[in-house]
């Protein structure tokens, strides 16, 4: 049989190496590592075989801004302390079999530690990005010592913005979605979405009587793209946190400059939840503390009774009916009070992650 090809190594070729940080703080040897996936040659991402000895943890708790981290306890009953936010640290008992993941901005930070007689393995793969931040809320000093040689490397503030991010926003968390700039690796979903629910939408979207082959779905991703980056229009594709679309929206500039119209459909299969008036919630708030927008509409058929529920239910004004033109108009500003708008859940970050709300 011949060798290997090099992208397949195994965790006995790969040297096990010490965790530790620079001086002065190399005092606590934290954790022993192989680098899997430096040995690979893996680009993007970061895996690790750690191995905590008895009563070693893996690191001081942190928390990242922009890189995801993910484990998966392979041997042993470690402990995960973590820190939510401006909360007591707590602890958890984990597994054989027990996956954590840590979202990167949520600034929840964490480490492991074996308080027990026997060896724990921890397989851990994590993200490589530029312009992460990292926070170690329980270690003061090594904040210090880190903002002083690598300001640009500190998050100071976990329940914040760093109030250097940059608009529009690329990415946007709700307490259940996440919406995102269609992309071209999404087209295969999106046509299918879009085939799967053409008689739903064709009463009230006239695109829908032609839909697209793959050439001209990827044209159009890569043309709205385009304008999204220009800051030109801003159009999302709709995903559940397991990356299934389930619709699209947007914050367009049909009535600039004085203001943007979110427009939106969603999946047959995921009507009557609320997810619309979550997202469209959470777009009234970025274009109102992101984008500086000083109104923001709403634009349906008369007869789309559940388009207007939308606009009800956020506090919108019907401003007309415009017969002639088949269209009901709502409009909010942000000096109009809406309870559902104001304690929406969101999370907005810019092209570097960067935390915008």
């Amino acid at each position: 049989m011949s060798a290997d090809p090099p992208f397949i190594v195994h965790r006995d070729d790969v040297e096990e190496k010490e965790g530790r940080y620079p001086p002065p703080f190399e005092a606590e040897v934290v954790g022993r590592g192989r680098d899997l996936g430096r040995a690979a040659g893996s680009q993007s991402l970061g895996a690790w075989l750690d191995r905590l000895p008895p009563g070693q943890r893996s690191s001081f708790p942190h928390a990242h801004l922009a890189e995801e981290e993910l484990v998966y306890v392979l041997q042993g009953h470690p402990v995960l302390r973590w820190i939510p936010g401006d909360q007591p640290p707590r602890e958890t008992q984990l597994r054989p079999g027990s996956f954590v993941a840590f979202p990167a901005g949520t600034g929840i930070a964490h480490a492991f530690t074996n308080p027990t007689s026997e060896d724990v393995l921890l397989f851990v793969v994590g993200e490589r990005r530029g312009g992460d931040r990292v926070a170690y809320p329980e270690s003061p000093q090594l904040e210090d010592w880190r903002l002083q040689r690598r300001p640009h490397g500190v998050w100071t503030d976990r329940l914040a913005p760093t109030g250097e991010a940059r608009p529009p926003a690329t990415r946007i968390e709700t307490r259940r979605l996440v919406l995102r700039p269609w992309e071209p690796s999404d087209v295969p979903a999106l046509c299918a979405l879009l085939e799967d629910n053409q008689d739903h939408l064709l009463p009230w979207m006239s695109w829908a009587q032609a839909l697209k082959s793959y050439d001209e779905q990827l044209s159009w991703v890569l043309t709205q793209r385009g304008r999204f980056d220009r800051s030109e229009d801003y159009t999302l594709g709709v995903f559940l946190p397991d990356g299934t679309p389930i619709g699209s929206t947007g914050l367009h500039s049909r009535l600039r400059p004085a203001g943007l119209e979110i427009g939106y459909w969603i999946d047959r299969d995921h009507q009557g939840q609320g997810y619309v008036t979550e997202w469209c919630a959470a777009l009234c708030r970025v274009a109102s503390e992101v984008l500086n927008t000083p109104l923001v509409e709403i634009h349906h058929a008369p007869g789309n009774l559940r388009s207007a529920a939308v606009p009800q239910r956020l506090g919108f004004l019907q401003e007309a009916t415009l017969v002639a033109r088949d269209k009901v108009i709502w409009s909010w500003t942000p000096e109009l009070p809406s309870e559902l708008i104001q304690a929406a859940e969101v999370r907005a970050l810019d092209a570097l992650g960067r935390r915008l709300l």
